[in-house]
């Protein structure tokens, strides 16, 4: 900006017909044959002084409109970011979701406000290693809701994914050795491991309470407590479609509350599909 005011003084004295002698004044006097001498270089070159002027406000005028230009159309005045890029920066850092997910792309963790719902059908197998005087094979169906607690936890990390709370209600019977109903609601708490793929991995636990009439030998009345827990895989065979795959093991008892108390024990194989949203 310095640099180029003398252009600007010399440029005016020309347009307004003064010779750049007038300029000083009286009481420079004493340093007059100095001044004459810078006047007199000034003068013998005007032929080139005058081209470099043109020269300098060219390249002035250049450079003064890269950075007005880059304010007008909000781009960077270098060549590191493409107008593409700028105009549709990727949802991610826009701040945006997509769906269900916190990110774009299956697998990449859910939203906070993440939703489902899921049906399941399985199949127990009695164990008698912890209690239990007679096996008990059952056949069992559920119905669950689940909802995101919070956003993705551990983002980046191998373990990285999200909580979820899950409330599930299930029926059925039991068809070896007698046939007896049982039926009841359990309140889960599970966590969804983020893979960024297709497949997402996924281990739950809780309690609930059970009504059931299998009894004697291993129960001693209609009502009983539940707990339940196992690993889990998820196939999202669409954006918000999942096919899971589940072991559960259930436990059933009073909780010393009835006699007998031997309890029931399955080991139970779940095969169900859930919608998010």
């Amino acid at each position: 900006m310095f640099a180029i005011f003398p252009f600007i003084v010399y440029t005016g004295s020309q347009v307004l017909g003064l010779r750049v002698g007038s300029l000083i004044p009286k009481k420079l006097a004493p340093v007059g044959p100095v001044i004459a001498i810078r006047i007199g270089m000034f003068n013998a070159g005007e032929a080139w002084m005058k081209k470099l002027m043109i020269m300098a406000w060219v390249g002035a005028m250049g450079v003064a409109a890269i950075p007005l230009a880059a304010q007008e159309t909000n781009l960077p005045a270098t060549n590191s970011v493409s107008v593409a890029d700028h105009q549709n920066p990727p949802l991610e850092q826009a701040g945006q979701a997509d769906g269900i997910w916190t990110s774009r792309g299956i697998g990449e963790g859910f939203r906070s406000d993440a939703q489902d719902i899921g049906i399941s059908l399985g199949a127990g197998i009695e164990t008698r290693d912890i209690g239990g005087k007679v096996a008990h094979h059952v056949l069992l169906s559920r119905i669950e809701y689940g909802h995101m607690l919070g956003n993705e936890f551990g983002a980046g990390q191998w373990y990285g994914g999200n909580f979820e709370f899950v409330e599930e209600v299930f029926g059925g019977w039991q068809y070896y050795r007698t046939s007896r109903y049982l039926t009841g609601a359990t309140t889960m708490l599970r966590y969804n491991f983020a893979t960024g793929t297709h497949w997402m991995p996924f281990f739950d636990a809780g309690v609930g309470g059970t009504l059931t009439n299998i009894g004697h030998p291993d129960l001693g009345s209609l009502g009983e407590f539940n707990g339940q827990i196992g690993p889990g895989l998820s196939y999202f065979w669409r954006d918000n479609a999942v096919l899971t795959l589940q072991y559960r093991y259930l436990h059933m008892s009073s909780g010393g509350l009835s006699s007998p108390n031997q309890g029931v024990n399955e080991n139970i194989a779940y095969v169900g599909v859930s919608w998010y949203f």
